[in-house]
């Protein structure tokens, strides 16, 4: 998931960006309540997803938190973060994150394993459905 922590934030920009480093091609978008971009990557073989929203969508943005792998967040170099991206950023660190902050993606495994969805327990291989997200099968390789 990537999180703008200002309004004003290019979010497209930085995902473009991303997905040129890893070898990917052009985005289909899944138009919902989220902004789901679908790539699929040449130099890692794999199709990943990036969601995207504004800072205000809290509900959305906390779900899609719990089912993501990995969260980035957009800063503002000259602006800093807005109060609605501070609030964010501290709803995502009680709700969303367990303490299990990594620091170093050398030392874990690509693929998460277990967590939650509005107080749903999650396992490989579950389906999971989002309101504003669609349907998503848990994997475990």
């Amino acid at each position: 998931i990537v999180i703008p922590l200002l309004s004003n934030t290019n979010i497209f920009s930085i995902i473009e960006f991303l997905t040129d480093c890893l070898g990917g091609n052009k985005p289909s978008d899944i138009t919902t309540q989220y902004v789901a971009r679908i790539y699929i990557s040449l130099k890692i073989g794999s199709k990943f997803y990036f969601l995207t929203s504004t800072p205000t969508n809290f509900e959305s943005i906390l779900d899609a938190t719990k089912i993501s792998d990995t969260i980035i967040y957009l800063i503002s170099s000259l602006h800093g973060i807005s109060i609605e991206g501070d609030y964010l950023f501290d709803l995502i660190n009680i709700h969303c994150v367990n303490g299990n902050v990594i620091y170093s993606v050398s030392t874990i495994s690509p693929f998460k394993i277990n967590g939650y969805l509005h107080e749903m327990h999650l396992s490989p291989n579950d389906l999971v459905y989002g309101s504003s997200l669609e349907t998503f099968q848990f994997e475990q390789y």
